[in-house]
């Protein structure tokens, strides 16, 4: 009789994306907090850099979405070898910003596959008037 080796699923969970210069705001709702350079003056044509994890299984023609406020402001397709593995760096442009709480989430479609979303998305308090807060 022929055993089949025992199969690990491959995780599709997605990991939290990293927000440089944010901050946690209140760990009770997990609500974090970026400034104005955040937000618009570290890179005033970009916006707000954020870096999307590698997910499992990346391979070359996957998509990366960029949700804020969950509509798509960025977005990105895996075209090269050198990028399967690396995070993904996106941007919220500085047309989307207004002072108050924001939504960021992503959304990975693997190449010939459907899409896959993080969740729950990040909330974000932006304040945006000067003094804008600590850098």
């Amino acid at each position: 009789m022929l055993v089949q080796p025992v199969r690990h699923p491959v995780s599709r969970l997605l990991r939290e994306p990293e927000i440089p210069g944010a901050r946690l705001l209140d760990s009770s709702t997990d609500v974090w907090a970026i400034n104005r350079a955040a937000a618009l003056d570290n890179f005033p044509i970009n916006g707000l850099k954020v870096y999307v994890p590698a997910w499992s299984s990346m391979g070359k023609g996957d998509k990366v979405e960029l949700l804020f406020n969950g509509q798509v402001v960025n977005q990105h397709i895996i075209t090269d070898d050198a990028e399967v593995g690396q995070r993904v760096t996106l941007w919220v442009e500085p047309r989307h910003w207004l002072t108050g709480t924001h939504t960021l989430a992503y959304r990975v479609t693997r190449f010939n596959q459907g899409a896959e979303t993080f969740t729950p998305a990040l909330k974000l308090y932006a304040k945006l008037e000067i003094p804008a807060g600590q850098d």
